[in-house]
């Protein structure tokens, strides 16, 4: 998004914190594991190394449970 001139760099993270929200958790991974297919492998590589790497897999439910307290 950056190289084409469509987002600059805060644009960047918040796409990737939003994909982290909606992929960091069980049925959001699974998704992603079985529609991953359809994407090119660099769009996947893209994905897996930015969004998915040291991401927590329960961290939606971590801030949604704290918002509840």
């Amino acid at each position: 998004m950056q190289s084409l001139g469509l987002a600059d760099q805060e644009q960047v993270l918040n796409r990737i914190g939003y994909l982290r929200w909606h992929l960091g958790n069980e049925i959001g991974n699974r998704w992603w594991e079985l529609q991953k297919q359809g994407y090119s492998a660099d769009f996947v590589e893209q994905v897996e190394r930015l969004v998915l790497t040291d991401t927590e897999f329960d961290s939606n439910k971590l801030q949604l449970d704290a918002m509840h307290k």
